[in-house]
């Protein structure tokens, strides 16, 4: 995810406490574009180093599948 640009390096835990944003909703991530989505992803491999199994919850959840619709939707948006 590094190598391709989806984590970036940024201060994730100031920004979940500032912005408000519920990492763990997928209704929220209707309305994400690609910068949030970056955050997003960032906080989530970032909390999985401090909480084990973090990202295969996410997963199993359905989680990553809404995340990844998201992201298909803008980017044929931008076709």
């Amino acid at each position: 995810l590094e190598k391709h640009g989806w984590v970036v390096r940024f201060d994730w835990p100031a920004w979940l406490e500032e912005s408000g944003f519920d990492i763990h909703s997928k209704e929220v991530l209707k309305e994400a574009n690609l910068e949030t989505i970056r955050k997003v992803i960032t906080a989530h491999v970032r909390g999985d180093r401090f909480c084990e199994g973090h990202l295969l919850t996410m997963l199993e959840d359905g989680y990553f599948t809404a995340l990844l619709k998201r992201i298909e939707q803008i980017t044929d948006s931008c076709i």
